[in-house]
């Protein structure tokens, strides 16, 4: 399913409560088929909530995990991958070669079991894929780089910064991708909300998107006004969509994107969804990433949304990639409307320092 090319969408952000997992449970299967598990308690993020498990609990698909003291994953194969303090990962569904880890932020240090004729397992961060055999390494994240130190054994460093230079990391050598791409300056404006030309999409009669201009704007001498109407039944919301690569399709030097909204008398929930590739192929390759909003009150306010809060998105392509979200290759931003009601919205745009 595509949206529009440029789709944005905000939504409901709840307060997220603690519940206990207990040893035990459906568990994931890790590298070359093991199971995963945490040898130390830890806090998790599950369907959209926060857990505190203990050690021994089983891992699964689509967890997160953020380390305030050092925590260890253990897998049935022998490979250990430790967290220090400040690290988080994700754990992605496995792919049908091997398995991936995604390195957020901070120090991952790893020892790897040997992987059967034909599998791998990798460490992604939003700079770098570090593909291993069977070795002892660690993986640090922080300023826009990734750094590799390698104790053991040899890895394939693929530098995804420098657009995808790949080499081979031996015991007792270090690897580091390319410094981040230069700010590019303070704002990039994806749409100034000053020119009728965007329109809804649906894929059901009974929902639509509807933009009209509105005087005054925030910014400028106009707003887009949006009446919505959701279908329970359609397979996707409503949504309106903005193409990106007629603007830029590398947002590196950028923090995140921002937007003046306005509700009215009762919340607003929209998402935004950002579409990514890496092969200059718009179709089932793409990778989506999402972050859900709700508008209260009918004064406008201006919403920054970081990098760090999007995640992959309820719906992926069918031949999407594991990779995070790299910022190069961006495609399109939507903005999704799963209820009825209206909304206002001005000035989108990337910001900086």
């Amino acid at each position: 399913m595509h949206w529009a090319p440029l789709a944005i969408a905000a939504a409901l952000v709840i307060g997220i409560g603690i519940v206990a997992i207990a040893p035990g449970g459906r568990e994931r299967p890790g590298p070359d088929g093991a199971s995963a598990s945490l040898a130390t308690p830890a806090v998790l993020e599950r369907d959209g909530r926060r857990q505190a498990a203990s050690a021994g609990a089983s891992l699964r698909d689509g967890d997160a995990i953020s380390a305030d003291a050092e925590v260890v994953i253990a897998y049935t194969d022998g490979t250990r991958l430790t967290l220090e303090p400040g690290a988080r990962v994700e754990l992605p569904a496995r792919r049908a070669d091997g398995r991936d880890v995604l390195l957020q932020q901070g120090v991952l240090r790893a020892s790897v079991a040997p992987q059967a004729t034909g599998s791998s397992f990798a460490i992604v961060t939003a700079q770098a894929r570090v593909q291993v055999i069977g070795t002892r390494f660690s993986v640090t994240v922080g300023d826009g780089r990734t750094a590799l130190a390698v104790q053991e054994g040899q890895v394939a460093f693929l530098d995804l910064a420098s657009g995808g230079v790949s080499r081979i990391v031996s015991g007792g050598e270090n690897a580091a991708t390319s410094p981040p791409a230069p700010q590019v300056g303070t704002t990039l404006v994806i749409h100034d909300c000053e020119r009728g030309d965007l329109s809804g999409g649906s894929h059901s009669a009974k929902s639509w998107a509807r933009p009209v201009l509105e005087q005054p704007g925030k910014v400028g001498a106009s707003a887009m006004r949006i009446a919505t109407q959701a279908d329970p039944e359609a397979f996707q919301p409503p949504w309106i969509g903005i193409d990106a690569t007629a603007i830029r399709t590398d947002w590196r030097g950028f923090d995140g994107l921002r937007l003046w909204v306005k509700g009215g008398s009762t919340p607003y929930i929209f998402r935004v969804d950002l579409d990514q590739t890496q092969t200059g192929n718009t179709g089932d390759d793409l990778v989506r990433f999402s972050h859900e909003v709700t508008v209260t009150g009918a004064e406008w306010r201006q919403i920054h949304i970081p990098w760090s809060q999007f995640s992959r998105g309820p719906f992926q392509f069918a031949n999407a990639s594991g990779d995070p979200l790299l910022l190069t290759g961006m495609v399109s931003i939507a903005l999704v409307f799963p209820q009825t009601g209206s909304i206002a919205i001005d000035q989108i745009e990337l910001y900086g320092r």
